[in-house]
């Protein structure tokens, strides 16, 4: 399949959601035909703690499986480095909500064949995105008059928010800033998925970096 892992990384572990067994079970067969990526099943109603007990790289989430957005925003608020990847989505959904997603790393439609899959997976793991081009261009045109009035995004955090940065750049786990800051868990996750969007980045990570930018 040509998936080259990154230099420091030699196996990617994938999760993949068990709501259409038929078309799990076809991924899954492709998928596995590469020794460098490790294939688990999950339940989508639990995804965002299987996550977190697996050390899972990439998400492999049908569109069936989408709450109201629940599991996005779920694994976008609590995951580290974790990538998102969605398949199986109508043609007919908006360009507007497939932009609201801004966890997503990877759109696959449903009528794509498993290749683009595969090719998707591939960007994906070589750090890129995998997204349909119309939507990429339309991302780019909401995206440019944010980033010319508000360059950083750091000025536009609450106090609150600006204490769970300073949390994470100290690299406190979630439980730990709940603890820290006396407030609930499922809060803290709350406050990570609009500090995160309002950093416009996708992971503890990138939000360390933005953070120790500004110091």
């Amino acid at each position: 399949m040509g998936i080259k892992p990154k230099t420091y990384k030699n196996k990617w572990h994938i999760l993949l959601d068990d709501k259409n067994s038929f078309h799990a079970q076809l991924i899954i067969r492709e998928l596995r035909k590469n020794e460098n990526l490790i294939v688990t099943k999950g339940n989508a109603n639990n995804i965002d703690k299987i996550v977190d007990k697996n050390n899972v790289d990439i998400v492999l989430l049908s569109f069936t499986c989408l709450k109201t957005g629940k599991h996005i925003n779920d694994i976008y608020s609590n995951g580290q480095g974790v990538s998102l990847i969605v398949y199986g989505i109508p043609r007919q959904i908006s360009y507007e909500e497939l932009s609201s997603w801004v966890c997503m790393k990877g759109m696959i439609y449903e009528d794509a064949p498993i290749e683009h899959l595969i090719k998707c997976i591939e960007a994906v793991t070589a750090g890129g995105l995998w997204l349909p081009r119309r939507l990429m261009e339309r991302m780019l045109d909401q995206l440019r008059p944010y980033i010319l009035s508000q360059p950083d995004g750091v000025s536009d955090l609450t106090k609150r928010e600006k204490q769970i940065l300073n949390c994470l750049v100290h690299g406190h786990s979630n439980l730990e800033i709940a603890d820290r800051l006396h407030i609930a868990e499922s809060t803290v996750k709350t406050h990570l998925y609009k500090l995160y969007k309002k950093l416009n980045v996708s992971s503890r990570r990138e939000a360390i970096q933005v953070a120790k930018q500004h110091q």
